[in-house]
């Protein structure tokens, strides 16, 4: 589903809707799809001593979404 006329895409930002569909799309493993482009979207995980976080970003069109969680709570996240 492309954006292109979503008044919510003015800022450059995914939806809230796109970003929950993200979150359990990564999380269960898959390799989630930009909402804008359609293209495969690249995952980069950090973990640190207090959280969790992780990077998805557009390779096509450069949009990006940050996740956190505190460290340890990581049940259902695949790397």
């Amino acid at each position: 589903m492309f954006h292109d006329n979503d008044p919510t895409r003015s800022s450059g930002g995914f939806s809230l809707d796109d970003v929950a569909r993200l979150y359990r799309r990564s999380h269960l493993g898959s390799r989630p799809r930009c909402p804008t482009c359609r293209a495969v979207m690249q995952a980069v995980s950090y973990e640190g001593p207090q959280q969790h976080m992780r990077l998805l970003r557009c390779q096509r069109c450069g949009r990006s979404v940050v996740f956190e969680q505190p460290a340890g709570d990581r049940a259902g996240a695949a790397d």
